[in-house]
């Protein structure tokens, strides 16, 4: 009798379970889902090319050595060997479960044609892949979904922070996502230290023009010092934008001369200025009525013009919306 009983309680168990994990969208089942089978379209074949991305610095192509792990190799013209080791050391000393790890690093004698490589954890899916492939099937990501997605790159941006380390190119194209379904922050070849490790204040930076124009922060256009993890808080805001909204608030093309030169950035301005309340109605354009109310707070204090007035990343994930999205992936 007894053990009929328990056995009924695990079944019950087990029901309640798959309902649950039924209702919670698999973006926030990271570990418990295997992206091959729900995206079978994108999953890379064997006779693929070998190379997975290209960009100014190099290519990244698979590991002949392991299934788990990519190779950058870095173009000789292009790249410095104190830019390379800097973006070794990032990357092999941060330790988080959404940080990409850089494993290893060395150089490849080929006679006059050397090169630098480094060795990088596999990640296979592209975000902006999943997501647009999600709208052309007719599936668009929920709220909750994607902000489980930007709670984790949140996380992995703050673990920077707190490292002392600025990523200072945030953007979508830089997440990408395991076949468990978990987030994973790459590329920090713009990172830079963001705070002495003796007394933990804020270090400025006078580099300016660092990143992505359309995801940089508005002081990282000018000429001025600036707070770097201020700048990071800015570019967050505009990925969460970007997955929302299903693109970027402001274009690509008109953001290269300065935000200041951007209609569309100019406009946001005075809605910040303006401050009338947003009324609920689908036809109210304007960039944070755009936004769900759940976030929308959060998000008009990321987007603070002025980043002595941004809030942190430890105020984002202590939000009321991120911690309820938190605890329901937990």
């Amino acid at each position: 009798m007894v053990a009929r009983d328990c056995l009924s309680a695990l079944l019950l168990s087990s029901i309640l379970r798959n309902c649950i994990a039924g209702a919670i969208p698999w973006q926030c089942r990271a570990s418990y889902v295997d992206l091959n089978n729900i995206y079978p379209d994108l999953v890379r074949k064997d006779q693929d090319d070998a190379i997975l991305g290209e960009g100014t610095d190099g290519e990244v192509i698979l590991s002949n050595s392991s299934a788990k792990s990519v190779l950058k190799r870095f173009f000789p013209e292009s790249t410095y060997p104190d830019r390379i080791y800097h973006e070794y050391w990032v990357g092999h000393s941060l330790s988080h479960p959404n940080i990409a790890k850089t494993h290893s690093m060395k150089y490849v004698e080929a006679g006059e044609n050397g090169y630098w490589e480094m060795e990088i954890e596999y990640v296979p899916f592209s975000l902006l892949d999943l997501l647009d492939y999600d709208r052309w099937a007719k599936r668009p990501w929920t709220f909750d979904a994607i902000s489980c997605f930007f709670a984790k790159a949140t996380e992995a941006v703050a673990h920077m922070h707190e490292q002392g380390i600025a990523h200072r190119d945030l953007k979508v194209e830089n997440i990408l996502v395991a076949r468990d379904g978990t987030v994973k922050l790459i590329d920090f070849g713009s990172s830079a230290p963001s705070r002495n490790m003796v007394t933990r204040a804020r270090l400025n930076s006078w580099a300016n023009w660092i990143g992505t124009p359309i995801t940089m922060a508005p002081e990282v256009h000018g000429e001025a010092f600036y707070d770097m993890e201020k700048a990071d808080v800015w570019s967050l805001a505009v990925v969460f934008v970007r997955l929302w909204l299903g693109v970027y608030p402001w274009e690509p093309q008109e953001v290269v001369g300065g935000l200041l030169e951007n209609e569309a950035f100019l406009t946001f301005v005075e809605e910040k200025a303006d401050r009338t309340p947003c009324t609920g109605n689908e036809h109210d354009d304007r960039l944070l009525c755009q936004i769900p109310v759940e976030a929308r707070g959060v998000v008009a204090c990321m987007l603070e013009i002025d980043p002595r007035r941004r809030i942190g990343l430890h105020t984002v994930l202590g939000s009321r919306w991120l911690r309820k999205i938190v605890s329901t992936a937990s």
